[in-house]
């Protein structure tokens, strides 16, 4: 646990002490929480880990003799456990006393997801949630990680979801995709269910300049089959069929478990200053996710005036503006994938146009300082 308060060089306050509960590694809502330092919030973020006896409990849970069977059993293990009524009410325990011992004085508390509470039970100091996703919208799809043991289980862990959302003064949503499923399935009455987007952790100089005329496609993302990675390789044999010179640059994972098609690059994770020069150096950006809450490199993208060829998932449309920042296209469907790209590569001027309308969609609306100042409207009408 790590508390950081907001120490002497900071503005005087002008609205009051708040106290931020992240869960350690979500950095890039560090950008975030500077923002509101700097609009005059007297802020202590708490850093808080997976409770270490939740990770050894599913790792003996998921015990198996070989090696391999026991790891790829661990990550499933690991996340029926992570969304079980004990777990929730564990971690809001755990976390209440961490808080308590940190000695933070506070008037309101904005934590970050919906996985745990701020104490347990309910404190009576009022809070905010940022939600990038809900656990519902998981359900049912393969590759969000949400797995219930039993319908049971997943009938006491939604009650618990529910009853956070639902005492929280704000729940601020990245996206109206999860707005939506605040109001539909959480019960979260539309006053308290605000939206306001995320930012992008990369900003491109304005004197950076992208080849519209290069040919190349990026792709950025860890999660290689979750972002759709799988679909864009064979999307791609496509293309390079229509247009040889086409290149297809994929960043961030380390490897992937079918062969390389020829003119496709594969350079594992990078730092920011790489990235940027990769977003640079590209045409287009496509990242065909089957399943995504929101999806900040696209953002990143947008800033570095690239047109973007993204699905039709979670919060994507509401990034990319279809016909005129960039194409959507039917998730899982690599033949509609490839005709979307093979169309833009054929038109540099379009793909110029588009990518300064990205650019000029995320600077007005997908900035950390924009995201703040809603946030803190949102906080101010809670004081």
């Amino acid at each position: 646990m790590r508390a950081e308060p907001a120490g002497a060089g900071a503005a005087e306050t002008a609205r009051g002490r708040l106290l931020i509960v992240n869960v350690r590694g979500f950095k890039r809502a560090d950008a975030l929480y500077r923002e509101l330092r700097a609009l005059g919030w007297d802020t202590t973020v708490v850093d808080v880990d997976e409770p270490a006896l939740l990770r050894w409990y599913a790792r003996a849970r998921a015990f198996r003799p070989s090696l391999a069977r026991w790891r790829q059993r661990v990550e499933r293990v690991a996340g029926r456990l992570a969304r079980t009524a004990f777990a929730f009410r564990y971690r809001s325990r755990r976390y209440g006393r961490l808080i308590e011992q940190s000695g933070a004085k506070y008037d309101l508390i904005l934590q970050g997801g919906g996985m745990f509470a701020p104490a347990w039970p309910l404190p009576t100091t009022r809070y905010a949630i940022f939600c990038d996703c809900t656990v519902k919208l998981g359900e049912g799809e393969i590759l969000s990680g949400v797995d219930f043991a039993s319908a049971a289980s997943a009938a006491k862990w939604y009650a618990l979801e529910a009853s956070l959302y639902r005492h929280a003064g704000r729940v601020f949503s990245a996206s109206e995709w999860v707005r939506d499923s605040l109001l539909r399935d959480y019960g979260v009455e539309p006053g308290r269910a605000v939206t306001v987007g995320e930012g992008s952790s990369l900003r491109a100089p304005d004197s950076a300049l992208t080849r519209h005329d290069s040919r190349t496609i990026l792709y950025v993302g860890y999660e290689f089959q979750r972002k759709g990675g799988e679909v864009l390789l064979a999307a791609f044999e496509k293309v390079a069929a229509e247009i040889p010179d086409a290149e297809l640059v994929i960043a961030g994972p380390p490897r992937v478990a079918r062969p390389l098609p020829p003119r496709v690059r594969l350079l594992g994770r990078l730092e920011p200053a790489e990235l940027s020069r990769l977003y640079a150096r590209a045409s287009l950006f496509v990242m065909p996710s089957l399943f995504e809450p929101f999806g900040q490199v696209f953002l990143e993208a947008m800033e570095h005036a690239l047109p973007c060829v993204g699905s039709d998932r979670g919060a994507i449309p509401e990034i990319i503006v279809d016909g005129r920042t960039g194409l959507i296209a039917p998730a899982g469907d690599p033949r509609a994938l490839a005709e979307r790209i093979i169309y833009l590569l054929h038109r540099p001027d379009t793909m110029r146009l588009m990518g300064e309308r990205g650019r000029a969609r995320v600077r007005e609306r997908f900035t950390w300082p924009a995201v703040a100042r809603r946030i803190d409207a949102g906080l101010l009408e809670l004081l």
